[in-house]
């Protein structure tokens, strides 16, 4: 799987601007206002690719299993604090047994196979999250 046109773009923005400035706030900062509110304001995943473009990480297309369908928003929620995880949880990359077999298993909760792309974030909880999934 190759980016799209979308998240080639933020991802070669930010390798641009790492270039050009040592930290990332100060990149943020520096932008002016109609790139940031793009970046911000437009789709959630924007600013993750900028990062990862930032910050050297190569995007991986990855396949991974979660409970659940991915969620309309495209990403998940924390339900501990009840605030947006910057993608999708998963459970992993490969679908062995997990505690999440009993918890959610056995509430009826479907584990599905998903695809997105793994920048290397994880949740509040540690969980991998994914960018722009599909259901496979």
């Amino acid at each position: 799987m190759t980016l799209n046109s979308r998240q080639q773009k933020y991802y070669e923005l930010g390798k641009e601007y790492a270039e050009k400035y040592n930290h990332i706030k100060e990149a943020y900062n520096c932008m002016d206002f109609e790139l940031l509110s793009d970046i911000c304001d437009g789709c959630y995943s924007n600013s993750l690719f900028f990062d990862a473009g930032f910050i050297g990480r190569e995007p991986e297309w990855r396949e991974a299993y979660r409970y659940g369908e991915i969620p309309t928003e495209g990403r998940s929620v924390n339900h501990a604090d009840n605030k947006w995880e910057n993608g999708v949880s998963i459970i992993g990359f490969e679908d062995k047994e997990t505690i999440y077999d009993v918890t959610l298993g056995y509430q009826g909760i479907d584990k599905i196979k998903i695809a997105g792309w793994y920048l290397g974030g994880s949740g509040s909880d540690g969980e991998p999250l994914l960018v722009d999934c599909v259901k496979l």
